[in-house]
């Protein structure tokens, strides 16, 4: 099994005397994408309030463990609600860097490259009180991948955005599980729970009602070793479908890829100026089993 990486033991939670979380207790496991789905006011954002580590609780213990690279855990953490603030895209973005202390030239080259992965490079100047509220999702994202976290925690990250900005979003966050980040989202979206998550946790009056993971079954894939400039492989690997991981090493990039999808891919590649290493023979994967809609709460 994998490793536990943030345990949440017996917490309880009451605002005023009304009990949002019940005695809850919740282990999260790398590299795992885990779906919280329950009725609104059920203390799903609660609960993430809590797992982030800025939310407070009555009752019971917050268990942190070391990243898989033996550091401190990094945890991206996204809320529901992000104001239109009179900041431009990436006057935001560079004021959320500089308040975690990142490095300035590090932090300029993070952002650029997730301007282009979420497709708002031609927006970086614009005022957010401009933008759309599916745009403002996207920033929102952005600000909790500033420092590459090993923990994403997402609340409600599609509610309310139109079915493109939607399918966007999901392809982002099927990247991310390919790249080995574990991610916790709030949801009620169907979508969102078939096409990413392993384990969807029901909340229903601030306890666990049911905690499932869905069943795996064998896929073929293929690894595909490449040489190409950075910012044109990220844009290739964004697009793509069906990558499983990536990796970049020394003086090139590693993909695992569903077989079905292998072809396009290196065709894509080598369209845009990539040098193919090696492919690699098929493997077996494990692809999920998208679980019934009777297990999403509307």
């Amino acid at each position: 099994m994998s490793k536990s990486m943030i345990s949440l033991v017996n917490i309880e939670r009451k605002f005023n005397s009304k009990r949002v979380l019940n005695n809850l207790s919740l282990t999260i496991y790398e590299r795992e994408v885990t779906a919280i789905i329950g009725r609104n006011g059920s203390g799903k954002s609660t609960l993430l309030n809590i797992m982030s580590g800025l939310g407070t609780f009555n009752k019971g213990n917050r268990e942190v463990r070391m990243s898989p690279l033996n550091r401190k855990l990094s945890i991206g953490y996204a809320p529901d609600r992000f104001p239109k603030l009179r900041f431009t895209a990436k006057e935001y973005l560079l004021y959320m860097g500089k308040i975690r202390g990142m490095d300035h030239e590090q932090l300029l080259k993070r952002i650029s490259e997730l301007f282009i992965t979420f497709q708002l490079d031609t927006w970086d100047t614009q005022q957010l009180r401009t933008f759309s509220k599916g745009m403002l999702q996207k920033v929102n994202i952005m600000q909790a991948l500033l420092e590459q976290p090993d923990l994403l925690l997402l609340d409600e990250p599609l509610s309310g955005l139109d079915i493109q900005i939607q399918d966007e979003l999901i392809h982002i966050l099927s990247q991310l599980k390919g790249e080995g980040v574990t991610i916790v989202l709030s949801t009620h979206e169907r979508d969102v729970v078939q096409r990413i998550a392993d384990r969807v946790i029901e909340i229903k009056n601030g306890e666990i009602a049911s905690d499932k993971r869905k069943s795996k079954s064998t896929n073929p894939y293929k690894i595909v070793e490449f040489i190409m400039d950075e910012i044109k492989a990220e844009q290739c690997c964004s697009h793509a479908e069906g990558i499983i991981r990536r990796d970049k090493t020394d003086g090139s990039w590693l993909v695992h890829i569903e077989a079905i999808k292998c072809d396009a891919f290196v065709y894509n590649l080598l369209n845009n100026g990539g040098s193919i290493v090696t492919i690699g023979i098929e493997r077996t994967a494990n692809k999920d089993r998208s679980i019934t809609d009777t297990e999403v709460m509307s």
